[in-house]
């Protein structure tokens, strides 16, 4: 409620200023700095793909949903969740995919080098589907950017995004499927 007072964007500086690892990474685009930007939403996807199977998946109702509204997203995808065909969908609708390493998982107690095989681990899963030369996003799960984490995506060229607005949506139950 506080931090919702102040406004995300200025709460931004404070925050990377407090966390070094944090400096580089994507929260928004100031129409100040890049006026292309106004009136724009990046819409972001985390776990594009759901964990729980197939069966569970509600990618195709997210997809048409976006296709109705002549919206666009990026997936931050998990390699381990991504099944046949996924890639093919979200793209064929104009959406774009992005690492999210391989699970839904807390990685701040990785090594450095457990850390750049996760990555490249799903970056050679959407390597064919990325268009070269474009930046190449990333996103922590569940927030968490140690600099460990961000040593590991400066050496493979990635740059980290984050947002100014959340659903919350980890904080809802997973229902009983």
């Amino acid at each position: 409620p506080f931090l919702d007072s102040l406004g995300p964007r200025n709460v931004v500086p404070v925050l990377k200023a407090l966390f070094p690892q944090l400096s580089d990474t994507v929260f928004y685009y100031s129409s100040d700095l890049y006026p292309g930007a106004k009136g724009l939403v990046a819409l972001t996807i985390d776990d594009g793909v759901c964990r729980q199977g197939a069966n569970a998946s509600m990618l195709n109702q997210v997809l048409d949903m976006l296709r109705a509204r002549s919206a666009t997203a990026t997936f931050f995808l998990c390699a381990d969740y991504v099944r046949k065909g996924d890639l093919e969908s979200i793209l064929a609708g104009g959406h774009e995919v992005a690492n999210h390493l391989v699970q839904d998982t807390e990685y701040t107690d990785a090594s450095l080098e457990e850390l750049e095989r996760a990555l490249q681990k799903t970056d050679h899963l959407l390597a064919p589907y990325l268009i070269p030369g474009q930046r190449r996003w990333f996103r922590a799960p569940q927030g968490r950017f140690t600099r460990r984490i961000a040593s590991a995506t400066i050496s493979l060229n990635m740059t980290h995004a984050l947002g100014d607005s959340y659903a919350e949506d980890w904080a809802i139950p997973e229902p009983d499927l």
